[in-house]
């Protein structure tokens, strides 16, 4: 009882060293929630950015110089329109497609010049822009919904559409001459379309895509598409949708024999463009493993700057311990002492640490810490004890 009475009139007369050590205690407890708090905002960053930066999959050549006039087949690229499970269209939104076939008018000849283009309604928001000095000035108000669907209408070239005549409900009709491409005599057929708008983008007549496919199967011809790209629906889906790419479509090969990948069914490349997704969720992840990698040696440094602090602490008091122990006191009492002591300077900082980061963050730590102080102090302790002879004829 009297060594516990001088232990806290000590700590009442003495505050500047038990202060002190309850200070740096609480900031070594303070140190481990606050590495791993930073190691878990870094992981949420991955998470938002796995969620929020866009990834985009465009075709291109199979020697990437292009990314117009593929010529991919219907069968793989209607693949990015039907979102069933196993089918491209499971994993990406947003396409923007088109596909086109030859036209003329009257007895005129065909020329790859004169296309019929059939744009996703997505590819005509992108293609025709005010911005970019392209648009539609349509002649009534469904003309704007032209895109979606598959009905005759047209966006025709001002040149073509100055040459026609209104019928009689005023409303603008073209004839059409179509094969799928300038020589395919036995695949021609003709075609009536109201003109729903003007431009003047070139000689090319813009249709729904839609309508390209119902004109290919009545030419019992095939359909291919001339470009294709969409975003990517869901970031964690890359892997998947890589694994499905790779079915259909090659990367890019500069150096490549385009004929030698189309007997292997392979007409085009698909390029990824994750770039920003990778060059943020890699530095994040670095800096993860950056701390992760920190996290035992901060530990190991903050366990022994404790068990020495208490360690010194107490030493610094050996000379009273020793006269205690001399006096009558058990070595066993001195330490239990010493350690209650040491456990009332722990406290502030787990308090600390439990308002701040929340009850147990980081308890394996805690207790590192915890024990290691501990340590410290009634080893200071048990030597004092051990030693108060020598201890008291040093003082004499």
């Amino acid at each position: 009882m009297a060594l516990w009475l001088y232990e806290r009139t000590l700590l009442l007369r003495r505050p500047i060293r038990p202060l002190s050590a309850a200070l740096l205690l609480c900031a070594l407890m303070l140190f481990p929630p606050l590495l791993a708090r930073q190691a878990d905002v870094k992981r949420a960053a991955v998470e938002n950015a796995l969620d929020s930066i866009p990834v985009s999959v465009v075709l291109s050549d199979i020697r990437g110089t292009g990314t117009e006039d593929i010529g991919l087949p219907r069968t793989i690229g209607d693949g990015f329109f039907d979102d069933r499970p196993g089918t491209t269209g499971e994993y990406v939104y947003g396409v923007l497609a088109k596909s086109s076939v030859c036209y003329s008018i009257g007895g005129e000849g065909f020329t790859s010049e004169r296309r019929l283009i059939g744009l996703s309604a997505l590819e005509a928001e992108r293609g025709f822009t005010p911005a970019g000095g392209n648009r539609i000035e349509w002649l009534g108000c469904e003309g704007e919904s032209l895109f979606y669907g598959s009905r005759e209408a047209c966006a025709a070239p001002k040149e073509l559409f100055s040459a026609l005549e209104p019928d009689p409900d005023g409303v603008y009709r073209v004839r059409l001459r179509l094969r799928p491409y300038p020589a395919a005599e036995m695949q021609e057929t003709q075609i009536v379309l109201k003109v729903a708008g003007v431009h003047d983008r070139g000689a090319d007549v813009y249709c729904p895509l839609g309508l390209i496919r119902r004109i290919c199967t009545d030419m019992a011809a095939p359909m291919y598409y001339d470009s294709l790209r969409a975003e990517v629906k869901s970031n964690r889906g890359l892997p998947a949708l890589k694994a499905l790419l790779s079915e259909h479509f090659a990367g890019i090969d500069p150096f490549a024999d385009p004929y030698e990948y189309m007997r292997k069914g392979v007409y085009a490349a698909a390029v990824i463009h994750d770039e920003q997704l990778n060059q943020t969720v890699d530095a994040l992840e670095k800096d993860i493993r950056t701390l992760e990698t920190l996290k035992p040696f901060l530990l190991i440094f903050e366990c022994a700057a404790a068990g020495f602090a208490s360690f010194f602490l107490v030493h610094s008091r050996r000379r009273e311990l020793a006269l205690a122990c001399a006096l009558g006191v058990r070595m066993r009492a001195a330490v239990i002492a010493a350690a209650a002591e040491l456990l009332i300077l722990l406290v502030p900082g787990a308090a600390v640490r439990n308002v701040i980061f929340g009850f147990g963050a980081e308890a394996a730590a805690l207790g590192s810490i915890s024990v290691c102080t501990l340590s410290g102090g009634c080893a200071a302790a048990l030597a004092a004890g051990a030693r108060r002879f020598e201890l008291l004829k040093e003082s004499e």
